[in-house]
């Protein structure tokens, strides 16, 4: 049974949070960020507003999409257990396209400050794991779930008149039960009268067990939890965000007002109409006549605004971890990779953190999609994340060839770490060397290293 209000003012005050966080990464800065008054009152039609708004905060996202996904074929999901498991497992990371999924679960995951999964069997039986929309999420203080969205009342056109469709993830003797309800509502959104569930849809199942020992849904975080939820890297870069945007507004405005510069010069330049007279050469009425001359706006505030939007970008920089070269797209000279590592180690270390919840939340809900499967005591389940930054091949081999060379490592090892090969590869190529080596004449005792 849901509780006697919901949702409460506090979850539906976080749904808003959650949709100023969803307006930011798409760019709707306006809506979430607004505008200094004295710059609105420089137009009398609001409707010709100008604002500029910088694509910061899906920036900030995406880095780390890309950073937490890092080369997508040095990244695996795989079951530690039988083989039964291995197959469901393997399968699961086909059919949900998990490999591929991570960069949208880390762009979620930094821009709103969690994500929400859900583990489900399909009418054919297999194991579906899909994202639920954070704004239809309510975790209780009991450890139960309930996912919650509005749907317009079928038949009406107002948009106001709006039925609340309730799915409750709850415990009830050690098993794990979803109760589905439909309500009406009133005009806070809040719960109303309960309605029959067949007048939404009749194929729903208004109490099912899912006979598994654990809820079906894993929420996973952004760093430290904050009131219940990991924190958007968006919530300590608003101020700046907003200065920003609003100072590169208000300069776009001065130069709208003032690029198209006016001519001051001599009476005779207007007619009787003060219609400028058209002239080709215009005759000075005496040498110490005024020239013609623009009226130009020299406000060396500009540059100094330009200034202080880049010292708002490096308060960004500093606030989420992306570099400032990412921020400004600055061209350079490429780098090594050791180099570039110690440029991004506030993002790598953060990355590692972003990494590490998510590969827990990915290992909660297969583990649970297993038992959704009949596996009662699933094994483990091992998610391997290739290197943040591009591998410097040339150093790796290097270092590989110290190794064998000062008997730290086996060329079957060098060989192993080098290519990524799996123990029948090894076997492979190292039978390919030795093939190579007798027909080449070179003593396999005395080999050359790699």
């Amino acid at each position: 049974m849901l509780p006697a209000i919901f949702p409460t003012p506090a979850e539906k005050n976080r749904m808003d949070i959650v949709k100023k966080y969803n307006d930011l990464y798409e760019n709707k800065a306006f809506l979430v960020l607004g505008l200094h008054e004295l710059i609105k009152k420089q137009f009398k039609n609001l409707s010709q507003l100008i604002y500029i708004a910088h694509s910061i905060p899906s920036k900030v996202s995406e880095f780390y999409g890309d950073f937490v996904q890092g080369d997508a074929r040095d990244l695996s999901i795989e079951s530690q257990g039988g083989q039964d498991e291995k197959d469901i497992v393997a399968q699961a990371v086909k059919d949900n396209d998990l490999i591929e999924a991570i960069y949208d679960y880390a762009v979620d995951q930094s821009s709103i400050g969690f994500l929400i999964l859900l583990a489900r069997l399909d009418e054919d039986g297999n194991l579906i794991i899909e994202s639920v929309p954070q704004d239809q999420y309510f975790p209780q203080k009991d450890g139960s779930v309930i996912f919650a969205s509005y749907i317009q009342v079928p038949g009406s056109n107002d948009p106001k008149q709006l039925w609340l469709y309730t799915q409750h993830h709850r415990m009830e003797n050690g098993q794990a039960v979803i109760e589905r309800e439909l309500w009406t509502t009133d005009d806070n959104g809040q719960k109303k009268d309960k309605l029959n569930l067949a007048q939404y849809d009749a194929n729903l199942k208004e109490f099912e067990p899912l006979e598994i020992d654990e809820l079906d849904t894993v929420q996973i975080d952004n760093g430290r939890q904050i009131r219940g939820f990991g924190k958007s890297d968006y919530a300590d870069i608003l101020p700046q965000l907003s200065e920003v945007n609003e100072r590169t507004t208000h300069v776009s405005i001065q130069l709208l007002k003032n690029l198209d510069a006016k001519l001051t010069g001599p009476k005779g330049m207007l007619d009787e109409k003060g219609v400028p007279v058209q002239w080709e050469v215009m005759e000075r009425e005496t040498a110490d006549a005024p020239k013609p001359e623009y009226v130009l706006n020299e406000n060396p505030l500009i540059a100094e605004t330009y200034k202080h939007v880049e010292k708002q970008l490096q308060y960004i920089s500093w606030f989420t971890g992306v570099p400032m070269f990412e921020l400004l797209s600055t061209s350079a000279n490429p780098e090594r990779v050791e180099a570039l590592r110690m440029r991004l180690y506030s993002a790598i270390r953060r990355t590692d953190t972003k990494r590490a919840k998510l590969a827990k939340g990915l290992k909660d809900i297969l583990r649970v999609g297993l038992k959704l499967k009949g596996i009662k005591e699933p094994g483990d389940i091992e998610i391997r994340f290739g290197d943040v930054l591009p591998k410097d091949m040339l150093a790796d081999a290097q270092v590989e060839q110290i190794k064998v060379q000062t008997g730290l490592s086996s060329k079957r090892s060098a060989i192993k770490r080098l290519e990524n090969y799996d123990d029948e590869q090894v076997d492979e190529e190292l039978q390919t060397i030795e093939q190579e080596n007798r027909v080449a004449g070179i003593n396999p005792n005395n080999a050359p290293t790699i």
